[in-house]
């Protein structure tokens, strides 16, 4: 009797944690309003700007500014700067509240390369 109460319980436990633990792509795009700078490879080479009408602007260590549309699909992010057709998907990783994972915003040779990421935290509200 106590063996099938524990199963039963253990069942409902493992379901509603499974429904509550996992959020939509559209949730996940509106926790990201606001200021987020780089920490992983390079700390503070990269500010993104994520605002919701679904904008991230990119402001690299020089100052240069490109603005873009962005959604979310899963793992991955779709990038198209502003004004353009075309887009381009990076990989995606939101870690925690404060902190997700980006495929490598800045070109590179391989350009495919898997393990290129970097690492943004979210800067403190004023």
């Amino acid at each position: 009797m106590k063996t099938k109460l524990f199963t039963k319980l253990f069942t409902l436990l493992v379901v509603s944690v499974s429904l509550t633990g996992c959020m939509t792509d559209e949730e996940v795009e509106d926790t990201l309003n606001g200021q987020w700078v780089e920490v992983y490879p390079q700390n503070f080479r990269t500010t993104l700007i994520f605002s919701s009408d679904k904008k991230m602007t990119r402001i690299d260590e020089d100052e240069n500014v490109e603005v873009y549309d962005f959604r979310i699909d899963g793992d991955e992010i779709f990038l198209s700067l502003e004004g353009s057709e075309g887009e381009t998907a990076l990989s995606f990783d939101k870690l925690d509240p404060g902190r997700f994972n980006i495929g490598y915003l800045y070109p590179s040779i391989p350009e495919s390369d898997p393990d290129k990421f970097m690492t943004f935290e979210k800067l403190p509200q004023p």
